[in-house]
């Protein structure tokens, strides 16, 4: 799912509003991959 890998590519890229943008649109699209929850439970910020 290209949403997917939008919302990791911005998640990667600490963009953390953007990465729970299109994270919340791809789940809300029937994404269920291990990185999009990964992005909702750290709401967008990635563990240091």
């Amino acid at each position: 799912m290209y949403i997917a890998n939008i919302a990791e590519c911005h998640y990667k890229t600490d963009n953390a509003e953007k990465a729970l943008q299109y994270a919340i649109n791809a789940r809300d699209k029937g994404a269920k991959s291990e990185i999009i929850q990964e992005i909702l439970e750290n709401k967008g910020r990635r563990p240091v």
